[in-house]
């Protein structure tokens, strides 16, 4: 190797190591750290602990309604009714993570439910979060979470009605359109092959022939 390549590959190659994307250590290990704490922090009720973990203008978007919120107060609100403490707290199944740079994690997970109410109904719920990185801190930037819907009925089109059901607003199949009739059906009170109501007055007759001749 002669002095001009050695004196490239030492000037060159510092700036192409640098120009690599760090990446987080263990992604996935952060992600369950993470949500570990978050689940024993709320099941104890501990709603400072929980927002510790969230960053100052953290964005939350829960399944419930209405549950949306930006900046720690809004959120804040919202950990406090799922982690009062009075009833079973989320409990982590499964997470993984993927690295977005050296500061910042995606996590994908699934955590259960199970309501206090006479049966114990078990609710899965999804997770999507992003994690960012502050002074050796991990919190939340993003923390999504969503319940899927049940699977429709057999035979029935997701978002339409089952097959030979009437759609809502839809005449009945050979009525006309706004009527409950059949089509081609006389009004009530008509005379078979008339459109006159039954008893209603005989139009007056025009006169046959030419008019008269005054």
């Amino acid at each position: 190797m002669n002095f001009a390549t050695r004196f490239w590959i030492a000037v060159t190659l510092p700036g192409l190591v640098a120009a690599v994307p760090a990446l987080a250590a263990d992604p996935t290990a952060v992600a369950r750290t993470h949500s570990e704490e978050f689940a024993r922090a709320c099941a104890a009720g501990d709603i400072a602990g929980v927002m510790a973990l969230y960053e100052d203008d953290a964005i939350a978007v829960w399944p419930g309604e209405g549950e949306e919120a930006t900046g720690k107060p809004a959120i804040e609100k919202l950990v406090a009714r799922l982690c009062s403490g009075k009833g079973n707290g989320p409990v982590l199944k499964s997470v993984e993570g993927r690295s977005l740079g050296k500061s910042h994690v995606l996590s994908y997970g699934h955590w259960e439910m199970v309501s206090a109410t006479p049966g114990g109904a078990r609710t899965l719920i999804r997770t999507t979060e992003v994690l960012k990185e502050t002074a050796g801190k991990w919190r939340y930037v993003l923390d999504h979470a969503s319940i899927g819907a049940p699977p429709p009925p057999p035979g029935v089109t997701p978002g339409g009605a089952a097959p030979g059901s009437a759609v809502p607003g839809s005449a009945a199949p050979g009525t006309a359109p706004g009527s409950a009739l059949p089509s081609g059906a006389p009004p009530a009170g008509a005379v078979p092959g008339s459109a006159a109501p039954v008893g209603a007055p005989p139009s007056e007759a025009a006169p046959s022939g030419p008019p008269p001749v005054h």
